[in-house]
C-alpha cells in the first residue's frame, strides 16, 4: 500500500525530473487503483475477523452454559449418592 508520504514523494520526484505529464497521471492512477485494492481487500477481512469474533463470544456462552449444567448434574449425583 503506499502512504501519502510515499505519494507525495513520487510526484515530487516526477517534477524535478520533468516527468512528461501523462506518464505521471498514469502512474498516479496506478497507484490509486493499488490503494482502492488493498482497502477493499483490508474491509474484506475485517469483516471476516469481526464475524469470526461474534462467533467466538457465541461460544464462550455456550461454554458457560454448559458449565453451569454440569454443576447441577453434578449437585444432582451428589444428593442421589
Amino acid at each position: 500500500m503506499v502512504s501519502d508520504e510515499e505519494l507525495k514523494m513520487h510526484v515530487e520526484r516526477a517534477e524535478r525530473a520533468g516527468a512528461d505529464e501523462l506518464d505521471l497521471v498514469g502512474r498516479l492512477d496506478e497507484m490509486e487503483s493499488t490503494a482502492r485494492c488493498v482497502h477493499n481487500e483490508l474491509a474484506r477481512r475485517i469483516e471476516r475477523a469481526e464475524a469470526d469474533s461474534a462467533d467466538a463470544v457465541a461460544l464462550a456462552d455456550l461454554a458457560g452454559r454448559l458449565d453451569g449444567i454440569e454443576e447441577r448434574l453434578d449437585a444432582i449425583e451428589s444428593r442421589l449418592d
